[in-house]
């Protein structure tokens, strides 16, 4: 990789297929958590926002409580980060 000219790869006209070997597999795909939906996290509101079925009123970079699925639906709006 250090005779790669950094100009083609920007191009794109040197294309990368690394493929890890299977016996590698694991390392990528194994998690030793189970994703649970219902589990609660603390998020960073980025607007002034009003959560309907929470029932809250929220300001600006206040943390909030809420579930994953429902964080994870509101970080695609654009209305807060992890």
């Amino acid at each position: 990789m250090k005779q790669v000219d950094l100009h083609l790869i920007k191009e794109k006209s040197i294309k990368m297929t690394y493929k890890p070997p299977k016996s590698e597999w694991n390392k990528y795909l194994s998690t030793d958590k189970k994703y649970n939906p219902n589990e609660l996290v603390e998020v960073k509101t980025l607007k002034r926002i009003y959560l309907v079925e929470e029932n809250k009123r929220c300001i600006r970079n206040e943390k909030i409580t809420i579930t994953k699925s429902r964080a994870s639906e509101l970080e695609t709006k654009g209305l807060i980060e992890w």
